[in-house]
């Protein structure tokens, strides 16, 4: 048993020993819309700026005090129906009177789907989908609004915990375990967080521990050798709190059609986190966070050992003469290691001004081996920002600040150096013009040591002419500064390559979102959606047939392309919760794109989620289902042509692309498929009790099935292609032809410990 995991299950071990001490359920009536809620609060709401309530639209000094600022430092209330959030306007404000659409996947939902990193807790919401964009190593981004995951800045209490490096495969590594709330603004946001928030922003707010302590430990088993332990303890004690959170998971690799490549990575990954708070007075409280990951991740060849593998390569053999090129040749083995830490401290200098300083600091190190080429990156980002808020009469809220962001990569296989200094000031400015209008504006100004001057502009709106009816609109800009490291140009490729960054600008976006959302009581919400999005100097790369400049044959060469990629959206979305223990939601999504060429994964131009979440209170037992429906996509102009194998398909043909079956191309358009996923928790004194058998209260079992239907794209056709070239000649195979599930039907089950 590796050091990490003796280290967990010890953690889980104590948790688990005084958790059975305590008397406690973390059950509950499931509040309506704890999801995407835009309901009144059930207690007074809490603005930054004067509320549209129809006593004065006031708020006091004293509440604007206590209010400004992004560290929510509450505890979460199971039974609120209209949750504060933070991340659209950088100030508190309740979900129904922010003026920027703000969407909340809370704790509660996240449970529910038994989500055990990012990805899985944000699938099956509306308007985000998940983008799978290599069949070996399985990196995974986040679509908002149709946009590919790469332009998503992901934060951790309003703190970057991302470098773009970092980003490629990070979001399956960030643990679930401590999260309070996931908040969801789409659309450019790049006016109050700079470089990265082009297709929106997902904020992750962390829970502050109750008084008294608390902790929750988890043991989960499940199909093709998964292995979860994880545990959460925390205390509270006058101004000061602190939550640690430590996790193991593991998972085999799958190779469903046996041709002796993975389409499932298998990976083992250790997770630790801990978060800290001070209150030093009632103006000035501090946050200090810090992480740690460390993951060893591996596809490709379905059996062996990662040693086995990187030591089976021969990369001068000849298949004509009955050479093998081994394992190793269409084999990804990804190595990361990542610690960091940030702090914010939020001081109020007056009674009508606020300072907020943040930090953040990390490294990432990357040691990996894609077919037989090793790529080696270490990324360093350091983050520092100093903001001011004043609150201009309780009719205005003004925000201005300075940043300054940091990136260096230094990577084996690259020939031009990526290194990056980008100081910013940004102003903006929240007004109540009238009870039921309020305006927004903002403007930043970046300079990139490389790109130069980077303006980006926002104004929003919120309009509540009716009780219960809120009109949106937001328009924007956004920038993303390119990198030289795109995983999705790791091909099947033995000779190795290397790659060399060709961009001249970073990629600028400009996008216009407008909402309704109708609440006619606690029991329903409606919200229509609609969104542009337009990217401007779009990053793709190719490979080198020609050696020109730092360029050799077959070296990547990352570039702005000519083009812009646009993107229309059309989203809707129903909550409600018609009786106390039933919560249902549906939503649907549609896309159309223009110059779908650049992107990087097959999009759907339809998408349909549908759920509930029931609770049956006498027994204690909870039962969620979610589930989506993917209609078909242009995979041809994502993918462009490709062929098929011919004869039974193995590791060592598809390294030969002779054994392209020409009268075989792959499809043009994907079938349509659904997904869908069932969870049961059962508390275990509630089941016991009738056989009469005593049992602690805190204690719960559960069972899951995802994928219940077992789709899996390899039952129609697999992610490896051999790219159709110019001439109608196939080129050597690719492994990112993806637009279905990777895994097919996985069955798990666990056990929870929760103290209160």
């Amino acid at each position: 048993m590796s050091w990490c995991m003796r280290w967990i299950l010890g953690v889980l071990i104590v948790v688990a020993g005084f958790g059975l001490e305590k008397q406690a359920w973390a059950g509950g009536e499931h509040g309506p819309n704890d999801g995407h809620g835009h309901k009144k609060a059930s207690k007074e709401k809490k603005h930054s700026v004067p509320s549209n309530k129809k006593s004065k639209g006031k708020t006091s000094g004293k509440q604007a005090e206590k209010d400004d600022g992004m560290d929510l430092g509450e505890e979460e209330d199971p039974h609120d129906v209209d949750p504060v959030v933070v991340t659209g306007t950088r100030t508190k404000r309740r979900v129904s009177d922010t003026p920027v659409k703000t969407e909340v996947v809370s704790a509660k939902r996240i449970q529910a789907k038994g989500a055990r990193n990012l990805i899985e807790a944000l699938a099956f919401e509306p308007g985000v989908r998940l983008d799978n964009q290599c069949s070996v190593c399985n990196t995974t981004g986040l679509r908002l609004s149709g946009l590919p995951g790469r332009y998503l800045l992901v934060m951790v209490d309003g703190l970057p915990v991302y470098s773009s490096l970092g980003l490629t495969y990070g979001l399956l590594q960030i643990d679930t375990m401590d999260i309070k709330q996931i908040e969801i603004v789409k659309g450019a946001n790049s006016v109050l967080y700079g470089t990265d928030a082009i297709s929106g922003v997902v904020n992750i707010i962390t829970r502050l521990p109750k008084k008294g302590g608390e902790g929750s430990a988890s043991f989960e088993y499940g199909s093709f050798g998964s292995l979860r332990l994880a545990g959460h303890a925390g205390f509270r004690k006058g101004p000061f709190s602190m939550g640690t959170t430590v996790s193991y998971t593991a998972h085999d690799r799958v190779d469903r059609d046996g041709d002796q490549v993975s389409e499932f990575t298998g990976f083992k990954r250790f997770n630790a986190s801990m978060v800290m708070r001070y209150q030093f007075s009632t103006n000035t409280n501090l946050l200090v966070r810090g992480s740690f990951l460390q993951e060893n991740r591996q596809g490709g060849a379905s059996s062996g050992s990662i040693l086995e593998i990187l030591s089976d390569f021969n990369p001068d053999a000849d298949p004509t003469t009955g050479g093998t090129f081994g394992r190793r040749g269409l084999s990804e083995t990804i190595f990361t290691t990542r610690f960091g830490g940030g702090l914010r401290l939020e001081h109020k200098a007056g009674k009508w001004v606020n300072l907020v300083t943040s930090l953040t600091a990390l490294n990432h190190k990357q040691d990996s081996d894609y077919e037989g080429d090793i790529y080696v990156g270490d990324q360093t980002m350091f983050f520092v920002q100093q903001a001011v808020q004043v609150n201009i009469l309780n009719k205005a809220l003004l925000q201005t600040g300075i940043t300054y962001r940091y990136e260096g990569l230094v990577e084996n296989r690259a020939l031009s150096e990526y290194q990056y200094h980008l100081p910013g000031v940004y102003a903006q400015i929240e007004w109540l013009a009238v009870r039921w209008l309020e305006l927004v504006g903002g403007f930043r100004y970046d300079y990139h040591n490389t790109f130069g001057h980077v303006p980006t502009p926002r104004l929003a709106f919120k309009i509540a002419p009716l009780k219960g009816l809120t009109f949106r609109g937001v328009w924007g800009t956004g920038f993303r500064a390119p990198s030289t490291f795109y995983e999705y140009a790791h091909g099947a490729r033995p000779q190795g390559y290397k790659l060399v960054n060709d961009a001249k600008s970073p990629e600028r976006s400009m996008s216009a979102n407008v909402s309704v959302t109708y609440t006619p009581g606690s029991w329903l919400s409606l919200t229509l959606e609609g969104a542009w999005n337009r990217i401007q100097d779009p990053i793709t790369f190719e490979v080198s047939e020609k050696s020109e400049g730092q360029l050799r044959v077959g070296d990547v060469r990352v570039f702005n392309s000519e083009g812009e990629l646009q993107v229309f959206s059309l989203e809707a979305q129903v909550q409600s919760n018609p009786l106390p223990w039933l919560q249902l939601s549906a939503g649907y999504g549609f896309y159309e794109y223009i110059n779908q060429d650049v992107l990087v994964s097959a999009a759907p131009r339809h998408h349909i989620t549908f759920g509930f979440d029931l609770r049956i209170p006498k027994v204690n037992t909870r039962i969620s289902l979610t589930g989506e429906v993917f209609l078909p996509m242009d995979l041809t102009s994502v993918y462009g042509e490709g062929y098929n194998i011919q004869g039974k398909a193995s590791l060592e043909r598809w390294l030969n692309p002779a054994n392209a079956n020409t009268n075989s191309s792959k499809l043009a358009m994907s079938p349509t498929y659904g997904l869908i996923n069932i969870r049961i928790e059962q508390d275990l004194a509630s089941l016991l009790k009738f056989a009469k058998i005593k049992a602690p209260a805190n204690v719960s079992l559960y069972f899951g099935i995802d994928n219940l239907l077992d789709f899996h794209q390899n039952d129609v056709e697999g992610p490896i292609f051999f790219p159709k070239g110019a001439d109608g000649t196939p080129g050597p195979a690719n492994i990112v032809y993806i637009w279905g599930p990777m895994r097919g039907r996985f069955v798990y089950a666990g056990i929870k410990v929760t103290t209160m």
